[in-house]
């Protein structure tokens, strides 16, 4: 069984597609979290403030060997992936 629901993290991506300030809102969420930090624990991270559960799925986009350095190498990453995806859609 697979960790993540891919059709969770396509729709999350989608609506930040749909969405410019969605990506900005979900990095917000994160203003807690003291960085640098893998994946993993952002995403436990985003669990523990009840974050929207579309929040917690563009999250689980996120590359999962990466450590990222702060908010803004998050939001970089997020808005990156969301970007290759809405091309590759075309």
């Amino acid at each position: 069984m697979p960790a993540f629901d891919s059709k969770r993290i396509n729709r999350a991506v989608e609506k930040a597609n749909s969405d410019p300030d969605f990506v900005d809102y979900a990095v917000g969420q994160l203003a807690g979290l003291q960085f640098p930090e893998f994946k993993r624990h952002i995403i436990e991270y985003s669990r523990s403030i009840n974050a929207d559960e579309d929040v917690i799925a563009l999250v689980e986009s996120l590359n999962g060997y990466m450590k990222f350095r702060d908010q803004y190498h998050v939001h970089k990453a997020l808005q990156e992936s969301v970007t290759a995806r809405k091309k590759r859609s075309r």
